[in-house]
């Protein structure tokens, strides 16, 4: 099937298109390598990227792609138009140095032209127009990682989209998964998470591997191929969707908001892109969506799945999970209830939180032999993912850091997070994985009254309704450089209750000047609570400079 093929690989050093070159190459393909970077900026890249694993797993992995041609630099996709098959990552078209593929795409393919034959043809026959333009005009498939995820997993795949909780609920699902002694292939867009394709037929048969890769195969004797995971469970970004023409047994959508206008241009082209996560599913296939939210349950209605809901109340007709007070409650596909636990088990802050618990359950709901008696303590052990709304540390009156473990606090419920006050303590919320003004909305509901950090550029979208939520939660805000944060300003400014004597935001120069007027401001006006949610596009590689909360507050 790939044997002898030749495989030209965009963008080497990122997780996704090492992780396709090894794979494609254990089938015997020959792999050429595309990046701008070169020299130690690629190899550099290439350490920045693959941080999910160990240094020494990382110089293994390196060696290894470095036996593939490599082709990097200025004209690193220089002799593209020689490939049998291009594999691009899903971020392809936010590269200016890709316009030569942007340009070709058309329809899954690329389709590259002979610009010298193009100026030949006036002196040219038809007969031979018609011959070169079929040698010439070549059209090159290309695929996305998340192809071969779907093309070669043949046991229950779960995908996940939504603007937010992608990463958690991907989480989430692969840890109560393995709870219960199952095997899982996960695989999300966490940058400098590993990418798991090469793990694919892991342990299937080592010795028949051998013999089976060493030998042309045909695709109908890869597709029989067992593999050794029980389940795959896939983080669907709208990158990613938007390429995919195929479906997860199991989609779960945990919400949609504006993000990425930018890229979209529209929020109906963003919506159309998350749709294709159902679009190719079949009456034997299910969807798990939020009952909760009118717009998706009216949206997600046509397609042919099996429909799985999670929701903050009850609801008598279908199954899902749902909460009935502060218990989880369960109806499996045969109407049967069950309670399974507490959400005040939950030892993480956040409503939000709490829909992707019930998600994360709900996509369990179809493969109900899973003993969901164990459920309860699981509950108490799960974690956020780093960066979403953690509580980083404790500063006292006199600005000395507490870690979280330092002082031995921690929260189960919403409720004891809006009204705890450690006297003389500032809480700071680490919420750095919010780029979108929903995920700000959201981290400001679960956390109440704040002093919000926030900058970066904006991405096209709304922000009358996170301006809104400011005034209505008395909420002051520090900004940082960015167009985003020039924007939701002026917009504070214009909003109908805003009091221009006294203004509830600020500018500030860097993140430390920031730190410093916001340890002022809430002293003064009695905040305990400092948010550092972004917002924006930006703020982590420009403000931050690419470093982490620890670099400046400690």
């Amino acid at each position: 099937m790939f044997k002898g093929k030749k495989i030209h690989i965009v963008s080497g050093a990122g997780t996704e298109g090492v992780a396709s070159a090894i794979f494609l190459s254990s089938l015997g393909a020959k792999i050429f390598l595309h990046d701008f970077r070169e020299g130690e900026d690629f190899k550099r890249a290439f350490h920045e990227y693959h941080t999910g694993i160990s240094a020494k797993e990382r110089v293994e992995k390196f060696q290894k792609i470095s036996k593939f041609t490599l082709l990097l630099g200025k004209n690193y996709l220089s002799k593209i138009e020689n490939a049998d098959l291009i594999v691009v990552p899903q971020s392809f078209r936010l590269y200016s140095e890709n316009q030569k593929l942007i340009d070709a795409e058309r329809d899954k393919f690329f389709e590259f032209k002979n610009k010298s034959f193009e100026k030949q043809k006036r002196t040219l026959q038809r007969s031979k127009i018609k011959t070169i333009e079929e040698n010439q005009n070549r059209k090159i498939p290309f695929k996305i990682i998340d192809d071969f995820y779907f093309e070669f997993f043949k046991n229950p795949i779960i995908g996940i989209t939504g603007t937010n909780g992608k990463t958690t609920i991907k989480r989430w699902i692969t840890s109560l998964f393995e709870t219960f002694g199952k095997k899982v292939l996960s695989s999300g867009n966490d940058r400098g998470g590993e990418q798991m394709l090469p793990k694919i037929f892991e342990n299937f048969n080592l010795n028949q591997g051998k013999k089976f890769f060493n030998r042309s195969s045909s695709k109908l004797e890869i597709q029989n191929l067992k593999n050794s995971f029980d389940f795959e469970v896939l983080e669907l970004s709208h990158r990613k969707l938007q390429f995919l023409d195929k479906s997860p047994n199991v989609a779960v959508v945990s919400n949609i908001s504006e993000d990425h206008l930018d890229e979209t241009k529209t929020f109906e082209n963003y919506v159309s892109w998350k749709e294709n996560i159902a679009k190719f599913q079949t009456k034997d296939d299910f969807l798990v969506l939020n009952f909760d939210d009118k717009f998706i349950r009216e949206r997600f209605e046509k397609f042919s799945a099996k429909k799985i809901y999670f929701s903050y109340y009850r609801f008598e007709k279908f199954p899902g999970v749902f909460l009935n007070g502060n218990m989880i409650t369960l109806r499996n596909l045969q109407g049967e209830e069950k309670i399974i636990g507490s959400v005040c088990d939950l030892n993480l802050v956040g409503i939000f939180n709490q829909l992707n618990l019930l998600a994360t359950i709900a996509s369990a709901i179809p493969f109900l032999e899973l003993d969901f008696s164990k459920i309860s303590n699981w509950i108490k052990t799960l974690k956020p993912p780093e960066n979403r709304l953690q509580i980083f540390g404790y500063l006292d009156e006199f600005d000395i850091f507490y870690s979280p473990e330092e002082l031995k606090s921690s929260f189960c419920s919403l409720e004891k997070v809006q009204n705890s006050h450690i006297s003389g303590f500032l809480t700071i919320f680490n919420n750095l994985i919010s780029r979108t003004p929903d995920s700000t909305e959201k981290a400001i509901e679960s956390i109440g009254r704040s002093l919000l950090i926030c900058g970066g550029d904006e991405k096209n979208a709304n922000l009358e309704s996170l301006a809104k939520k400011i005034l209505d939660f008395e909420i002051f805000v520090i900004f940082l450089s960015g167009s985003g944060s020039i924007k939701l300003s002026k917009i504070l400014e214009n909003m109908k209750n805003f009091n221009s004597t006294n203004k509830n935001f600020l500018f500030a120069e860097n993140f430390l000047d920031a730190m410093e007027k916001s340890k002022k401001i809430c002293r003064e006006n009695s905040f305990d609570k400092i948010l550092i949610s972004p917002t924006f596009a930006g703020f982590q590689s420009k403000i931050l400079n690419g470093k982490g909360l620890e670099s400046f507050i400690k």
